[in-house]
């Protein structure tokens, strides 16, 4: 009797120790383990987005030209132009790059080598194409290091995509919710290196054009990205400010 409950133990254990661990469970506990991951996954996003957040920290996607065009007839109709892209469109459209690209460098972050391509219109084709090999410079904003305000955007993404991919255009701009006022941002054009100060960072709603709108006699960087980082909801901004 001994003997026989030896063997069925030894072959049960045999049995039991050659099947995997997801072999060994029944399917609601299977199910219960998945849902558990998707909820962890869904939980780490959301509190590292509010961790950044938090920390004065945000990226873009462009607003779609329907909605420009939306806004535009909403203050034509309203006879209100002291903001929006339609004084944008009057006061800076004389102005124009003649360096095709230029590249941004975060020194407080160890971020460098970020190309921006400069002269690009509001045409989704185009711009969104760019997108995907640097961030962009709206046609019209002032040539990086001159007088007026040059107007940067690019895309953001989770957090988890950046971390894996930091050098990613998709997500290159997650970067800037690390930033704090006062950092130093540098733009390196030909042989000449430009140096700003950031002098605020905010959140605002992406029908407002007016960041876009130069400050007489001031040279001013201005970066942007979607908010929270890769959702298209609210937009970052980090204003800064030349220094000789």
């Amino acid at each position: 009797m001994e003997r026989l409950f030896y063997y069925k133990s030894v072959k049960h254990f045999r049995e039991y120790k050659g099947k995997g661990l997801l072999d060994r469970l029944n399917t609601k506990k299977k199910i219960g383990i998945l849902l558990l991951f998707i909820s962890i996954c869904i939980i780490g996003y959301i509190v590292s987005s509010i961790f950044l957040l938090t920390n004065g920290n945000t990226d873009i996607l462009p607003v779609p030209n329907s909605v420009i065009y939306q806004y535009i007839n909403s203050i034509n109709k309203n006879n209100d132009n002291n903001l929006g892209i339609e004084k944008y469109l009057s006061t800076n459209k004389s102005y124009k790059s003649n360096i095709s690209s230029y590249t941004l460098n975060f020194p407080s972050l160890n971020v460098s080598g970020i190309k921006v391509t400069t002269n690009v219109p509001l045409i989704p084709s185009v711009y969104e194409n760019k997108l995907e090999s640097s961030t962009v410079q709206y046609q019209g904003t002032a040539q990086i290091g001159t007088t007026g305000n040059t107007f940067v955007y690019g895309h953001s993404s989770p957090v988890w995509f950046h971390s894996l991919f930091p050098s990613s255009y998709e997500g290159i701009f997650t970067s800037l919710f690390s930033l704090k006022v006062g950092d130093p941002i540098t733009a390196n054009v030909n042989n000449q290196t430009f140096s700003y100060i950031i002098e605020s960072i905010y959140t605002i709603k992406q029908t407002d054009f007016s960041q876009i709108n130069s400050i007489p006699s001031e040279s001013t960087l201005t970066l942007m990205t979607c908010s929270p980082p890769g959702v298209d909801n609210m937009r970052l901004i980090v204003r800064a400010v030349k220094v000789d």
